[in-house]
Formats: structure tokens, C-alpha cells, sequence
């Protein structure tokens, strides 16, 4: 199952590239287009050595070139080695700024390493480009929970209220905060106020 999700990762971002931003010769950018696809199907087929041999031909012609570097953390996060891995993540993430996917990755990838405060803060910037996405609110709101940063969770929260509505989701995260704040009479009229607008 995780395999897939990696494969639909990869073909997603495959398709959401950006363009080579330099002019390159279109036998160059020919080389690179089939070198890649070469490494991603040796990729799929758990060839890493071939993969990771054509998806560095790729990073030789372009060294900005978003889906090889992905590709590349994708090599070395299957081989287990999390420090090259997070590394190729943060350069594709470079390469290609405004690509959602890959900051939800690297947002994620922050998370896994316990770096709550970088992870809620991609998060807060995945908020900014797509600000009806709740998955980047929840993920913003949790890392800072979890690095202890109360008042930017709610700060998330109330960015949420506002572009989204309210809900009992934000309710029930308002009254959580507050309790992990100690600040009990808070928690509670939040509970009951949610109570009123969300009776059943």
C-alpha cells in the first residue's frame, strides 16, 4: 500500500513540474525527459541502482530539475537512508517552490523528525497558496501542538474559522488547546458554546 502511495506520489509530481526555467537545447531537454522516465521506471521496478544512475544524469543536464530530485529522495527514503532522503526533498522543494505536493512532503517529512515548528510553519505556507485545503490546517494546528506552540495552533484555528466556517472539528481543537494551556474556564466555554452551535 505504501509502495503505491509512492508511485501515485511520483506520477503526480511528474505531471505537476514546472518547466525548465532556462532555455535549453530541445535535444538537452529530449535527454532529460527520457533519463527520467528511464529512472522512474527502474524506480517502479525496484532497480534503485539504474534509478538513481538516470535520475543523476537528469540532475547533471538540470541541476534544478524538481521531479529527479524527488525521485531521488524517493531512492534513498526506500533504502532507509532519512538524511539523504530529507536532503533531495528540501532541494526538490527548492527547485519548485510552488509545488503543493512537495511541501506537503517536506511538511510531513519536518514532522517525522520532530521538527514540529519547521513542519507547521510549511504548513502555515501550504494555508497561504491553498487556504481551502482543511488537511494543511490540521497539520499546522498538530505540529504546533506538538512542539508546544499554543497560540500559533490557534492562530491556525482562527485562520481556519475565517476561510472555512466554523465547525466541531475547530471547536473541539479550540478546547483541547486551551486544557493543554491549563486555561480550564476557557476550554470549557468553548465546549459549550460549541454545544449551542453544534447541538446534536
Amino acid at each position: 500500500m505504501h509502495r503505491l502511495a509512492c508511485i501515485v506520489g511520483i506520477i503526480a509530481l511528474t505531471f505537476g513540474c514546472k518547466a525548465p526555467e532556462t532555455s535549453l537545447k530541445s535535444t538537452s531537454s529530449s535527454q532529460e525527459v527520457q533519463r527520467y522516465h528511464a529512472g522512474l521506471r527502474a524506480y517502479m521496478k525496484g532497480d534503485y541502482t539504474t534509478a538513481s544512475t538516470e535520475a543523476n544524469a537528469v540532475l547533471a543536464l538540470n541541476p534544478n530539475h524538481d521531479a529527479a530530485l524527488y525521485l531521488m529522495s524517493k531512492i534513498y527514503f526506500d533504502q532507509e537512508n532519512w538524511e539523504a532522503a530529507s536532503d533531495y526533498l528540501i532541494k526538490a522543494g527548492k527547485a519548485d517552490p510552488k509545488n503543493v505536493f512537495l511541501l506537503g512532503e517536506i511538511g510531513y517529512m519536518y514532522s517525522a523528525r520532530g521538527e514540529f515548528e519547521a513542519a507547521a510553519k510549511v504548513y502555515e505556507s501550504l494555508v497561504a497558496k491553498e487556504p481551502y485545503q482543511t488537511a494543511h490546517y490540521f497539520g499546522g494546528v498538530e505540529n504546533y501542538i506538538k512542539g508546544e506552540n499554543f497560540n500559533d495552533a490557534l492562530g491556525i484555528l482562527e485562520r481556519q474559522e475565517k476561510n472555512l466556517g466554523n465547525s466541531i472539528e475547530i471547536v473541539l481543537n479550540k478546547h483541547r488547546i486551551y486544557r493543554l494551556m491549563g486555561q480550564m474556564q476557557k476550554a470549557i466555554l468553548v465546549l459549550e458554546n460549541g454545544l449551542i452551535v453544534f447541538p446534536g
